[in-house]
Formats: structure tokens, C-alpha cells, sequence
């Protein structure tokens, strides 16, 4: 019986039954892989610990040998720090040895005997060590054990030495006792004997006189002996006694040990390298069959689809209307129907098409003739605005002429206020003859020299009501040049400054403005600073706004500070105010480079330019 899958749906459903069914089996041999890799990891690690364990044993040792030998607390009460520390490292290698032996079997019987043979020398290092302790606590320290017994002999003789003892053969029989001690040299316990016999014999001509005093000389002479035969079961050299067992053990442990991990090592190694190779099989297969799979799913489905798009891009690119859509054999019925709605779609598209087209050059006449009206606006504001300048200059040359002529003090405060007002309409004029320029004019890129240009823009407004009395401050070195449009600049500076010396604070002593400049290959920074009367935070965002002012008293036609937002823009820069009201404001801009943007095709005029406004 032949299935025809018909619908998108059933066709994405079995394929996607398919590839969960590999998911799953690649999930689950993954899982495995990962299991077996992680307990050959953890029964390496359980190797190295046991290792580590057993080296840290044999340093506990090691130590307690070389420093907890004059501890008085280890004879008196036989055990010490170290001896804790080691019972506890103890304890768990002996765990840790048995759980190794029951899973070891899984592995290799190879590692498994190795694994004994270290045991065995473990097991055979903690008795020779329990017997070095057992000796060690024999011997004694100072007061403790036979050592502490002879001195307690020798302190006794000490006190007979003037009466019935000798004081030579006494101090020679000492002697004979500390040189052996630091020499380790036998010679010294004959010496040490030969000396207690003539002593003994001496005093026994008179046994009933020197009785206790040959009594301590015997059981001097018994001890040291017994001392050292105890010496020489603990080693007095490295290699000999129980010392030199300990060592042999020490280095047979380390180099079984080696045995043992170079072993285990190579075992998980050829274990980890065959469990890659079947599981990168595996992968490389299920990815075969998946990606087979997909792709025979993904070309039963795309291509109508396919066929569908390239009518689809034939229509927008000839905008032809096909008679009736074409059949595909194989397609599901989502494509069919799809076909026949694009099909009808296109009948409805061709007609909007027509007339969007219509409309498309209706607007585009539209712009034209809304361009030329602008530029035509433009040139207007530039031509009027800049023919009205010079009726103004001539009607405050009569001005000054008839106040000249009249020189009545009565009618002074008139001419200056007509003075004043002649003024306000230059100023809003040259205003707008700035802005005008500004938009219509191209950058004319040029090596500007800073200060010379600074120090013109302080000069020309130098006849300002209180400017004489103003402290200007300029930092900027005298070489300093820097690329940009030297005319938009002075614009910028114009504006600045004339807010800057205006609106000054005459109730403070010193006022000043202060202009700070620096700049590098990528930029310049110029900050103009005053200690003037200061702009209130409630008017600093919309400080740059077109026609705004800060003060309704205020002389400014409230366009110069728009006048400088919109020439840093073209300019590529970047403008923030910062204010405290009464304490005064600070502008700071930054200028680009505009030789080195026109080299990186990147001057175009920016809109983001206010960045930042604070009040502080």
C-alpha cells in the first residue's frame, strides 16, 4: 500500500519523529561515554590519592623524626601532634586501600597485583615505624626512658665524686658518654667499659666501704649500655637499624607507586582512546543520518517553495501577470493553495502598482518644487537681513549726530536708549545672517591658529558695558593650530564670549573669563568659563532651544546659543553646559578633526550634539 504525505505538517512530523528517535539514542550513548569517562577519571584520581596520601604519611614522618624527637610531651604522654595527624592519614589510607580492592578488579588484574604490592609495603613501613616508636620511647629524652635513668645514675655520682670517686675518672667516664653520643663512634662504649671495670676494681679493694658507690657504676655502666644497643636498633646512621628499613621501605613505596599510576595511567589511556574512537563513530553516523534525513525532508518541501519565489521575483522585477499558475507535481496542499493566492494576489498588486506609481511622481514634483522654494526662503532671510544692516549703521550715525549737535543732557538718556534698540535689531540681524550662513555655505577646511583667533574675537568686544573691568584668561599655547572652518569657529567663540562678557556678575571683585584650549591629532577641547551671575537649572535643557532666553531682561535675541548648536553640528562636534546659579557657567566643546574625517569619509553633519547639562 503506497502513503502519499499531502500536508507540510505530516511531512515535518515524521521527520521530526526520526531525528528525537537519533537524539535520543546519541543522548543515551552519550551518557554512557560520559559515565564510563568519569569513573576511569575517578578511579585515576582514587590512585593518586592514595599516592598522596602515602607520601604525605611517610612526610608526617619524616618530621616527627626530625623535630618531636626532644618533645617532652611524646615520653611523657607517647603521643604527639604529628602522631595524631598521622593516625588520622592512617586510618583513612587503610579505607581508602580497601575500597580500592574491591573495584579494582573491573579494571585490570595487572593493576590490581601492582595494588598489593603496595599494600604489602605500606602494612610493612607502619610496623617497622610502630616498632621505631616503641624504641624511640625506650630510649627517652632528658628525664624519660634510659637516657633519663643514666643521668639520674650520673647526677648521683656527681655527689660521691669528692669522697670516694675520683673527679678525673669520673669526668673521663662522661666524656666517653657524650662522645659516642656525637659521634655515633662504638670505640667510645669499649672505652666507656674498660673505664667502669678499673673504677669497679679499684673501689673493691674496700667493697664494704665504696659498696653504693660501685652500685651506681654498675647501673650507670648497665644503662649507658642498654642505651646503646637501643641506639643501634634504632639506627645510627641513615642506612641502618630500623632508620635504614624505614628508607628502603620509603623509596620501595615511591617507586610502586610510580609502577602503579604508569600502569593505571596506560590503562585508562588505551580505555579512554577506544571509548573516542566508538563514540566519534557513532556521532559522525547520526550526524550523517540527520543531516541525509533533513535534507531529503527540506528539498520535498522548499523546492515548490523555491519555484514559488522565483515567480514571486519575476513579477516584481517585469511586473507580468501570469494566465493561471502553474502545477507542481509532489507539492503539498499549504503550496498549492499558496500558489493560488499568489496568484490572485498579483492581480490586485498590478493595479496598486500603477497607481503608486502615479503618486510616486506626483511627490517627487512635489520635493522639487518644495527644494527650490526653500532655497529661494534662504537666500531671502541672507539678502533682506543683510540689506537691512546698513540703513541701521546709518541711522545710528545719525543718532550719534544729532546727539552730537543737540548735547542736551535732558535728551541724552533718549539717544541711548534708540542706541540700545539700534543695537538689539543689529544683533538679531547678524544673528539670522549667521544662522542663513550657516546653513547655506560648504566647510572651508583650513589650518586655524587658536590663540590669534581667541584673542580677536576678546578684542572686538572690548567696548561691552563693563568689559574693561573683566580679567581674560587664555591657555593655549601659541603654535597651536588645528583644521576646521575658521568662520564657524569664530561664530562659536562670537556667541560664547558675548554671553560670557554680558552677563557678568558686577557685584564680585575679581570677575574674569577664562578660556582653556587643548587638542591633539583627533580632536581639539576649548572650555569658555566665567564667574558671571550663572543660568538656573530650571532653563538649562532648553537652553539651546531657538528663541529662548534664560532671562526675560535679557538683551540677546535668544538665538545665539541655537546659532552655536547648529554650527557644531556641522562642524561634527559636540557641545555641553554645566551652571551654578550666582556662581557661574561653563561651556565646553569638542571639535573633531575635519582633515582627518574628510580622509575617513566620515563628515557628515551630526544630530546628537548636547552632551551633557549639569547644574551642580
Amino acid at each position: 500500500m503506497k502513503i502519499y504525505f499531502n500536508t507540510i505538517k505530516t511531512r515535518l512530523l515524521l521527520g521530526f519523529f526520526f531525528l528525537t528517535i537519533n537524539i535520543i539514542f546519541l543522548s543515551t550513548f552519550s551518557y554512557l561515554f560520559l559515565r564510563n569517562v568519569e569513573d576511569l577519571a575517578s578511579f585515576t584520581n582514587k590512585i593518586y590519592q592514595l599516592k598522596d596520601q602515602s607520601l604525605q604519611l611517610i612526610k608526617l614522618d619524616k618530621d616527627f623524626l626530625t623535630f618531636e624527637l626532644s618533645n617532652e610531651r611524646f615520653y611523657k604522654e607517647n603521643t604527639s601532634n604529628i602522631l595524631q595527624q598521622r593516625d588520622t592519614i592512617h586510618s583513612g589510607l587503610e579505607k581508602n586501600f580497601d575500597l580500592l580492592h574491591s573495584e579494582i578488579s573491573a579494571y585490570d588484574e595487572n593493576i590490581y597485583g601492582e595494588l598489593r604490592k603496595v599494600d604489602s609495603l605500606v602494612r610493612r613501613y607502619n610496623k617497622f615505624f610502630a616498632m621505631m616508636i616503641v624504641k624511640l620511647r625506650e630510649r627517652g629524652f632528658k628525664d624519660y626512658g634510659l637516657e633519663g635513668q643514666m643521668r639520674d645514675f650520673a647526677h648521683e655520682l656527681e655527689d660521691y665524686h669528692y669522697k670516694e670517686l675520683p673527679l678525673s675518672d669520673l669526668l673521663l667516664m662522661r666524656r666517653h658518654e657524650k662522645d659516642y653520643f656525637l659521634r655515633n663512634d662504638t670505640a667510645y662504649i669499649i672505652k666507656l667499659n674498660k673505664l667502669s671495670r678499673k673504677i669497679l676494681s679499684n673501689l673493691g679493694r674496700d667493697e664494704r666501704r665504696f659498696f653504693k658507690v660501685m652500685e651506681l657504676v654498675e647501673n650507670y655502666t648497665l644503662t649507658f649500655n642498654q642505651l646503646t644497643m637501643v641506639e643501634q636498633e634504632i639506627g645510627l646512621l641513615p642506612h641502618e637499624g630500623l632508620n635504614g628499613k624505614l628508607n628502603v621501605l620509603n623509596n620501595a613505596i615511591s617507586s610502586q607507586f610510580d609502577k602503579l599510576t604508569a600502569i593505571t595511567d596506560t590503562n585508562a589511556n588505551h580505555i579512554l582512546n577506544q571509548a573516542t574512537i566508538t563514540y566519534t563513530i557513532t556521532v559522525i553516523l547520526s550526524i550523517l543520518l540527520s543531516l541525509s534525513l533533513s535534507y531529503f525532508i527540506a528539498s520535498r518541501l522548499t523546492k515548490p517553495i523555491k519555484q514559488l519565489s522565483l515567480r514571486m521575483a519575476r513579477f516584481m522585477d517585469q511586473k507580468t501577470l501570469e494566465v493561471s499558475p502553474p502545477e507542481q507535481v509532489n507539492s503539498a496542499d499549504e503550496i498549492k493553495q499558496l500558489n493560488q493566492s499568489f496568484f490572485e494576489l498579483t492581480k490586485e498588486l498590478r493595479a496598486q502598482f500603477t497607481e503608486i506609481e502615479e503618486k510616486k511622481g506626483l511627490l517627487e514634483s512635489q520635493n522639487e518644487e518644495l527644494s527650490r522654494v526653500n532655497t529661494q526662503l534662504d537666500r531671502f532671510i541672507y539678502s533682506a537681513a543683510h540689506d537691512l544692516r546698513s540703513p541701521l549703521s546709518s541711522l545710528l550715525g545719525l543718532v550719534d549726530i544729532a546727539n552730537h549737535d543737540i548735547n542736551n543732557k535732558q535728551f541724552a538718556h533718549y539717544f541711548d536708549m534708540m542706541k540700545a534698540s539700534i543695537h538689539k535689531l543689529d544683533n538679531f540681524i547678524k544673528d539670522i545672517v549667521d544662522y542663513a550662513r550657516n546653513k547655506r555655505q560648504d566647510l572651508r577646511v583650513e589650518e586655524v591658529q587658536l590663540k590669534p583667533l581667541i584673542e580677536g574675537v576678546l578684542d572686538h568686544y572690548r567696548f561691552i558695558k563693563g568689559a574693561e573691568r573683566i580679567k581674560k584668561i587664555v591657555n593655549v599655547e601659541d603654535q597651536v593650530v588645528f583644521p576646521t572652518d575658521k568662520r564657524r569657529l569664530e561664530v562659536i567663540l562670537s556667541n560664547l564670549v558675548s554671553n560670557a562678557l554680558r552677563y557678568h556678575d558686577p557685584e564680585k571683585a575679581d570677575p574674569y573669563v577664562r578660556i582653556n584650549v587643548e587638542s591633539d591629532q583627533d580632536q581639539c577641547r576649548i572650555v569658555v568659563e566665567d564667574n558671571g551671575i550663572g543660568i538656573k537649572e530650571k532653563h538649562l535643557e532648553r537652553l539651546f532651544d531657538m528663541f529662548y532666553r534664560a532671562d526675560e531682561q535679557a538683551e540677546g535675541s535668544g538665538l545665539g546659543l541655537f546659532i552655536v548648536r547648529e554650527t557644531i553640528s556641522v562642524l561634527k562636534g559636540e557641545i555641553s553646559v554645566s551652571s551654578h546659579y550666582g556662581e557661574g557657567t561653563s561651556f565646553t566643546m569638542t571639535l573633531p578633526n575635519l582633515d582627518k574625517m574628510k580622509s575617513d569619509d566620515k563628515l557628515e553633519p551630526s544630530n546628537s550634539l548636547i552632551v551633557g547639562i549639569k547644574n551642580f
